[in-house]
């Protein structure tokens, strides 16, 4: 069942007093970078950001694989063309960059001699490239396919998790691990994750074996990269680019891949902490990507909290439950697409010649929220539409006017007011007065993440509850009649 959400009057009111709304394109900031694509983004502690990627800028004379750029968009001259092209990673004041291996670079861009290059060890042979992983320390778990020749230490073969110190030697007191596929994906779970995951990891990797033993192609490992049996992800098939784990052990997984005994590609599935589907969530969202693209297959390739219950999906797409959305979608933690100021919104093709071949993208690589509150989107595109303003200008990064995302996003209403709550913000009790009482009601709250905190049957007319064990912050109350949502107002909670 469909959820229809629309921009209330707080959001328009804004709008007119020159405040912009959240996630609209921000007109006064252009990169200009004609061709081909921007793959990671990361900012600088002074306001500028680092982009990697394969990038053809027009005063350059080839194709740059990291640039750094200044706040208002221009690129950074004195920065020197050096290492890069894939994934980068903050770490104290410096970044990791990833090309295959990894390299770790100083702010200014030159090499960070003190973190030698991987192929300098003598034990190790670089391979297929993938992702890799930066512990707070300073020590790299590469992902890929590489080679390690060391008999004398019982290392000898290929491997697809291979441990290196900080100083870019290879960990000789690592059990490094094997599989019959490249590692493309590493994402550890954070401190506190509940059941004990907290230092585990979720891998995606391209293969059907892991460490001898039949795995998905997604599959989590403990921190000492043994495999972890409990979990079981119903993925037999494709690529999984983002993975996303949850306070309390779920797991949002985008790509593109198949499901166990199905023909149909999907995009995006939340799973449960032990890899089954989380029946809670829409895991069939619609995503389709028209003929003209390079894609064959729609995916999404991002997934970025933005608060308050929602997901921004960021990929390559042209349309989301029948629904115009250029690589960028907003769904809430049901998995249910969000109508909003973002409506028809997204990316415009970009036509990269090669020769006499002309390939089309069209899609947004990530979605992340910078320092100052706004938001950067970045890919393969040319042109960029929020629903309202179309700035043709845009080329391969973003930024978008930050704020409180849902604020002010709410159900379509008539003029009849659903409910209506006091005190807010609360400390101790809320009064949920309704218009009328509907039957088989439950009033339900739930956290920024989605997650359900309280929930209680609609009594009457007036409905009282207790916040007294909610920690502080903002909170979604939400009115629900045989499961359907009929209205949604925020509670601030400040004891």
């Amino acid at each position: 069942m469909k959820r229809s959400i629309t921009l209330a009057a707080a959001m328009i009111a804004a709008a007119i007093s020159g405040a912009q709304a959240p996630l609209s394109v921000d007109t006064s900031f252009r990169v200009d970078l004609p061709a081909q694509n921007v793959r990671s983004l990361a900012f600088m502690a002074n306001g500028q950001f680092l982009l990697s990627g394969q990038m053809e800028f027009p005063d350059d004379s080839g194709v740059r694989a990291l640039a750094r750029i200044n706040p208002e968009g221009s690129r950074d001259l004195s920065f020197p063309f050096t290492y890069g092209g894939a994934k980068l990673t903050p770490w104290q004041d410096r970044f990791y960059v990833g090309a295959g291996t990894v390299r770790r670079l100083m702010p200014d861009g030159t090499i960070d001699n003190s973190f030698q290059n991987m192929n300098f060890d003598p034990y190790f042979i670089s391979g297929q490239g993938g992702d890799y992983h930066v512990f707070p320390d300073g020590r790299v778990l590469l992902g890929g396919y590489h080679s390690i020749e060391a008999e004398h230490l019982n290392l000898q073969g290929d491997y697809n998790l291979v441990w290196f110190f900080n100083n870019g030697r290879l960990d000789t007191t690592r059990t490094h691990r094997t599989g019959n596929g490249a590692v493309f994906g590493l994402k550890q779970y954070p401190q506190g994750t509940a059941g004990g995951l907290d230092g585990k990891f979720l891998v995606h990797h391209w293969g059907t074996q892991y460490e001898g033993q039949a795995v998905s192609k997604v599959f989590r490992i403990h921190a000492d990269g043994s495999l972890d049996e409990s979990f079981n992800a119903p993925i037999p098939w494709g690529y999984v680019w983002a993975m996303e784990p949850l306070p309390d052990g779920r797991a949002y997984l985008g790509g593109t891949f198949r499901l166990e005994n199905e023909t149909d590609t999907i995009q995006l599935i939340r799973v449960m902490p032990d890899g089954s589907l989380d029946p809670t969530f829409n895991n069939t969202i619609d995503f389709t990507m028209d003929a003209s693209h390079l894609a064959l297959d729609a995916a999404v390739l991002d997934v970025e909290h933005i608060g308050h219950g929602l997901l921004a999906l960021a990929g390559e797409f042209s349309e989301v439950e029948g629904q115009a959305r250029g690589g960028l979608c907003i769904v809430d933690t049901t998995g249910q697409v969000v109508q909003h100021y973002l409506d028809a919104a997204g990316c415009g093709n970009y036509d990269y010649q090669i020769g006499m071949m002309t390939i089309t993208y069209g899609a947004l690589e990530g979605i992340t929220r910078a320092p100052s509150g706004d938001y950067y989107i970045w890919g393969a595109y040319h042109g960029y539409n929020d629903g309202t303003t179309n700035d043709t200008l845009q080329r391969m990064v973003t930024r978008l006017h930050g704020g409180e995302i849902g604020l002010g996003v709410q159900h379509a209403r008539t003029e009849e007011q659903p409910m209506r709550l006091y005190p807010n913000p609360a400390s101790g009790f809320v009064t949920v007065e309704l218009e009328r009482v509907p039957t088989a009601a439950m009033l339900v709250v739930r956290d920024a993440l989605g997650r359900i905190v309280m929930e209680q049957g609609v009594n009457g007319y007036i409905n009282t509850f207790s916040v007294h064990g909610l920690g502080e912050g903002m909170y979604n109350l939400e009115l629900l009649q045989h499961g359907k949502r009929i209205d949604i107002q925020r509670v601030v909670v400040q004891h």
